[in-house]
This record gives C-alpha cells, sequence and structure tokens, in this order.
C-alpha cells in the first residue's frame, strides 16, 4: 500500500509538527493542486462573499516547550503573515535560546 501524503509527519530537525493543509482539500480528500483548479474555483463560487465581514483579525496561539529551531522560524513566518502583535505563545522551555528570542520578538518585533 502506498502512504497518502497526509500520513507523513514532517519534521524539522528531528522535531514533529503538523502542518497538513486540511483547507487545501476536496471533498474527495484529493489536494485541490492534484484534483485541478476547476475544482479549486468551484469550491470559491459557493462562497458567500457578501456576508462575509470586510476586515478580519486573526489570532494565534502556540503551546510550545524547548522547541527552539521550529520556534523561531514559526514565530518569523506567521508574525510576518498576520503581525507579531497578533501572536499568543504559551512557552514552559527551560532552553535560554527559546525564552531570549521570546523576550525579543516580544519587546522588538512587537
Amino acid at each position: 500500500a502506498t502512504t497518502s501524503p497526509f500520513q507523513v509527519q514532517p519534521t524539522v530537525e528531528g522535531q514533529p509538527y503538523r502542518s497538513f493543509p486540511y483547507f487545501n482539500v476536496d471533498r474527495d480528500g484529493k489536494r485541490f493542486a492534484e484534483s485541478g483548479q476547476k475544482q479549486l474555483q468551484d469550491w470559491l463560487s459557493n462562497v458567500d462573499w457578501e456576508s462575509r465581514p470586510q476586515n478580519a483579525v486573526v489570532k494565534l496561539i502556540l503551546m510550545t516547550m524547548d522547541e527552539w529551531p521550529l520556534l523561531k522560524s514559526w514565530v518569523m513566518y506567521h508574525g510576518e503573515l498576520l503581525g507579531y502583535q497578533n501572536l499568543y505563545i504559551i512557552d514552559s522551555s527551560t532552553d535560554t535560546r527559546c525564552t531570549s528570542f521570546l523576550r525579543y520578538a516580544r519587546d522588538i518585533l512587537g
């Protein structure tokens, strides 16, 4: 049996994390890139854009502990994407790299 790309657990320096794009999967379990742009356009055409708010604020919460290489890349990526002021991180790290970086992110980046 072949392994589905949705069953492969990605890692960064041996630390597993979930990155499965469930929002990018059609009803048959195929990624829109695999099933074709037509199905993506069909899916988007069913959205009631008029009833959706014009502006939305997204807040993102992360719980972490001693995940240094992943923590830094996660904060930088999502901070640039959503704004650092919209990230909330609950951290139980004992690694000084993690705590120092989080202080820097809070005080300097936002």
